[in-house]
């Protein structure tokens, strides 16, 4: 019992610490190692992932994101994997804390973001495989780091045509979106199609139709505008500037990259996704037309409505944040 109360005691006023410059109220950058020991008490609270994602909005601008990659992979290399696989082993295991998060899904995603491409998501697959392999929200992560794996080997011209790899993990996304459809008698069914998890992989699902059929075919256009709308609907309904639903920003999402690009934001990245659609004769001018110009989502214009619900929210700068971590350190014990 007292050791468990010094646990949380450092917790606490170690999340204070790192957040807060009490002399001008606003984020003090971290210190890596301080992080990972208040990550290595308590994996499944939610303090540490929104001061990681927050910092992103520091070290990572316009798609440079190699400086915030090299922050993670530092925080990696401190935080004590074997401890908390064999702790979080059972997905259940955090499931008696309210508003918890699994720790192993996180790993996974740490490991992706903070490694070597190829072999990180090839890393990751292989941990949700042996420690979450019946867990929706870690098969959705799995299908998108192995669409990641075959698009990374193909770069590297490591492996043939992709085509039908492409479309065999095309029809295991619709299998697992159909598979959680059904689920809405479950009580974990709204946590998983609301997360940022779930918007990534229906993503995915854009890009495998661009791989696959790259024809001008109605139905394949119509097909991919379905997916980035219900993307769009999904933040439109979810995001406030007060709640955090997802720890991570829209970057990896190509639809977000396509708002940039008509938004004057043009980088590598968006220049990439554009060239890419140019794949299917006619889908440019289509998602220009159809979601960009349309009035539905014209508040997508506005880069700030991709971040709402984030950790880089304007909402969360300076006292803001502060505010939030205080209101969440109450909580969940």
């Amino acid at each position: 019992m007292l050791t468990e109360l010094w646990h949380r005691w450092t917790y606490v006023e170690t999340i204070k610490r790192l957040t807060l410059d009490k002399a001008e109220e606003s984020f003090p950058f971290p210190d890596v190692d301080e992080l990972a020991v208040a990550f290595n008490l308590y994996p499944h609270r939610r303090e540490v992932r929104f001061i990681l994602g927050r910092l992103a909005s520091v070290l990572a601008f316009d798609d440079e994101t190699t400086n915030y990659n090299l922050f993670l992979a530092r925080f990696l290399a401190k935080v004590n994997k074997d401890a908390i696989l064999n702790a979080y082993r059972a997905r259940t295991a955090s499931d008696n804390y309210e508003y918890s998060m699994d720790p192993v899904e996180y790993l996974a995603r740490l490991i992706v973001n903070a490694g070597n491409r190829l072999a990180a998501y090839k890393e990751a697959v292989s941990l949700l495989d042996k420690y979450r392999s019946s867990d929706p929200l870690a098969q959705m992560d799995q299908l998108i780091f192995r669409h990641e794996i075959l698009e990374e080997e193909l770069r590297l011209s490591s492996a043939p045509d992709q085509k039908q790899a492409f479309a065999t993990l095309a029809q295991e996304i619709e299998q697992l979106i159909e598979t959680i459809a059904h689920q809405t008698a479950s009580k974990h069914y709204m946590e998983l199609v609301t997360t940022n998890t779930f918007q990534e992989l229906l993503d995915h699902y854009a890009q495998l139709q661009v791989e696959v059929y790259n024809t001008a075919s109605a139905e394949t256009i119509e097909k991919i505008l379905v997916t980035y709308s219900r993307i769009l609907t999904m933040r439109k309904l979810i995001a406030s500037e007060a709640d955090v639903p997802w720890f991570e920003g829209p970057g990896k999402l190509t639809v977000f990259q396509f708002f940039k690009h008509h938004l004057g934001r043009e980088t590598n990245i968006t220049r990439q996704i554009v060239t890419f659609y140019a794949k299917v004769p006619n889908l440019n001018d289509t998602l220009k037309k159809r979601m960009f110009d349309a009035e539905a989502f014209k508040e997508f214009r506005s880069l700030d409505t991709w971040s709402r619900g984030t950790p880089l929210s304007s909402s969360f700068s300076g006292k803001g944040m502060n505010r939030k971590l205080t209101e969440w350190l109450k909580m969940g014990w």
